[in-house]
């Protein structure tokens, strides 16, 4: 019931559209997305695969999450939009 309730409320919000202020709608807002840790099998090209068609910029620095890990995962901090 709250999911219903919820996308309701925000449709025009996911839609992208406002009727009182369309202009504002239209404005692209300056986000940046710190990550602290983002474990990726791929590495950064796998991450990047990942939030590039949404439009992020992913800056990544890789590095191990734990040394005894040896599947090589890796970290990216952080995405703008």
């Amino acid at each position: 019931m709250l999911a219903v309730a919820l996308g309701r409320v925000f449709a025009t919000a996911r839609n992208g559209t406002c009727a009182a202020r369309p202009e504002l709608a239209a404005t692209p807002l300056p986000l940046t997305v710190r990550v602290p840790a983002c474990p990726s099998f791929a590495g950064i090209d796998g991450i990047r695969r990942l939030f590039g068609p949404l439009g992020w910029t992913v800056t990544a620095e890789p590095e191990p999450l734990d040394p005894e890990c040896r599947s090589g995962a890796r970290h990216a901090t952080p995405m703008s939009n």
